[in-house]
């Protein structure tokens, strides 16, 4: 057991069940069980009150107001944000982790822990610019995450991303990665959803074991490729009916979803930890067809854990656990065609599928376990200090 508090900066809270929100929430739980204490200061998106305790932690919520449909939350400087500091000092931290470069808040953290002589590690979560699809506000966009990174930059000189990618990624800034800190799973507990389910979805919608279920998880928004995955499905399903597709989250995709499904593409909205391992366990493959920017999304780690053929392009910053085509694809060009053909690659090549499966969840095992990176965070703080 140790004394030593740990506080996390993350400009979502964790009610938004993304990635990064995710990577925190398993930090957290971590960090806990090694005997920390841990504290999560967050935007106030869904809470009245500027602080609560779950879990054990301590959750901050800083005044911020919404911009992009909540993906973009702006911190509120004034008197509030005064007195949340102050609290945040009684805390007595030892050290800072803050997620991501483009907030407001997460200059708002390495400003603190700048000011207040507590190290400090940015973690990188993206691998190119933040993108909205629009030429003019995607500019604005581009100029406004070089001057925001250029004044962290004043604050933090430790900056480690969640994948190679990241890293790649951070030079762009010119800014030189002190280390990986990858976005893991807890294999264990998956297991054991797995085995103790009781959900059967071939079962309840009546798909034999010669069908082949797609799946996608996550945020429905048009950069993570949906609209060009019911597409493919469509396309397949022109010769022979036999691929399901399974959409699970919510965005602002979710009407556009609603509108294709039909007897093959079925919509399941926002599931639970528990729900997405039973669909994944039923799931023969699972498709992240994304054109934004990743860092390493959890979606896919969660996929191969339940031995899932992973299907994604290169935006998705997977690379790591997917060296080459032996353990799964990686498009290069993210068009309909291209993932039609994929698809139906793997769904015609079982071995093929079978294979790439256990050299991918071999792979993740090995390497992207929420221990081994709590692990690598501590030892690099710990020689810092």
């Amino acid at each position: 057991m140790n004394n030593k508090t740990i506080a996390i900066f993350s400009a979502l809270p964790l009610e938004w069940l993304g990635g990064v929100e995710r990577y925190t929430l398993n930090l957290s739980k971590i960090f806990s069980k090694q005997g920390y204490r841990v504290i999560v200061i967050t935007s106030n998106l869904y809470k009245t009150g500027n602080k609560e305790t779950k879990n054990g932690m301590n959750i901050y919520y800083l005044p911020c107001i919404k911009l992009l449909g909540g993906r973009f939350p702006v911190l509120l400087y004034g008197r509030l944000l005064s007195e949340i500091k102050l609290n945040l000092l009684q805390e007595k931290i030892d050290y800072i982790l803050v997620n991501n470069r483009f907030y407001i808040l997460s200059l708002f953290g390495v400003h603190f822990a700048y000011k207040n002589n507590i190290p400090v590690v940015l973690i990188e979560h993206a691998s190119g610019h933040f993108t909205v699809n629009n030429w003019f506000f995607d500019t604005l966009g581009h100029f406004y995450e070089h001057m925001i990174t250029s004044l962290i930059k004043k604050y933090c000189s430790v900056f480690c991303g969640v994948s190679l990618q990241c890293n790649k990624w951070l030079e762009h800034y010119n800014i030189s990665a002190k280390d990986i800190f990858p976005n893991a799973v807890d294999v264990l507990e998956i297991e054991n959803i797995k085995n103790n389910t009781n959900k059967n979805y071939r079962k309840e919608y009546n798909i034999s074991n010669n069908e082949i279920i797609v799946c996608y998880t996550g945020r429905l928004i048009m950069e993570k490729g949906i609209q060009k995955l019911i597409n493919a499905i469509e396309l397949l399903n022109k010769n022979e009916k036999k691929y399901f597709l399974f959409i699970a989250g919510s965005g602002t995709m979710e009407s556009y979803v609603k509108k294709n499904l039909n007897k093959n593409v079925i919509f399941l909205g926002q599931l639970n930890f528990e729900e997405i391992v039973a669909l994944l366990k039923d799931s023969d493959i699972f498709c992240l067809p994304t054109d934004y920017a990743e860092g390493f999304p959890t979606s896919i780690l969660e996929a191969v854990a339940c031995e899932c053929f992973c299907i994604s392009t290169v935006k998705s910053g997977s690379q790591q656990l997917f060296p080459n085509e032996n353990f799964g694809i990686l498009l290069e060009k993210n068009t309909v065609e291209q993932l039609s053909n994929s698809i139906e690659y793997a769904a015609n090549n079982e071995k093929y599928r079978n294979n790439a499966v256990l050299l991918a969840k071999e792979e993740l095992i090995k390497n992207f376990t929420w221990g081994k990176t709590a692990e690598k965070i501590i030892n690099l703080f710990e020689n810092r200090s």
